[in-house]
């Protein structure tokens, strides 16, 4: 069973199955690796999981009990405002989650990102509106002291 995932992709692995666990809960952006098919537990923590996974599985139907990975598939993705997505589109991901091949540059940790990424979420309108508030009413308790 799994703790998470509001949108996650299965594909066979070896005897089992893994599951590409995205979106929401304590085990979000996670691979999880279940060698009875029920039973996952956590096998990496990513840094830039495809939102709603749709893995391209080569060997999906040979139910031989050697599943040999993915190395690409499909993903959603919400484009446009923030808040109030525009519309949403299908992207291709890649990635090296295979036993066929050993592709490094997948493997790569700690994504170093811009400082924009970091400051595009500012507060929203009523939050700033709050903090102003919050901040006028202690420096009006400050200067009447």
């Amino acid at each position: 069973m799994l703790n998470s995932g509001h949108e996650t992709g299965l594909f066979p692995w070896k005897e089992g199955i893994v599951s590409m666990t995205s979106l929401n809960g304590p085990e979000m952006n996670t691979i999880q690796y279940a060698a009875d098919g029920v039973n996952f537990e956590i096998a990496a923590i990513t840094e830039m999981m495809p939102i709603a996974p749709g893995p391209f599985v080569p060997d999906a139907f040979a139910d031989n009990g050697d599943g040999r990975g993915i190395t690409w598939g499909l993903c959603h993705m919400n484009v446009g405002d923030h808040h109030g997505y525009s519309h949403c589109i299908l992207a291709r991901f890649d990635c090296d989650l295979s036993r066929n091949f050993n592709r490094r540059i997948f493997k790569k940790q700690q994504t170093r990102y811009s400082p924009e990424v970091f400051f595009k979420h500012g507060l929203d309108g009523q939050s700033m509106k709050a903090i102003r508030a919050k901040t006028k009413k202690e420096d009006d308790t400050i200067l009447n002291h």
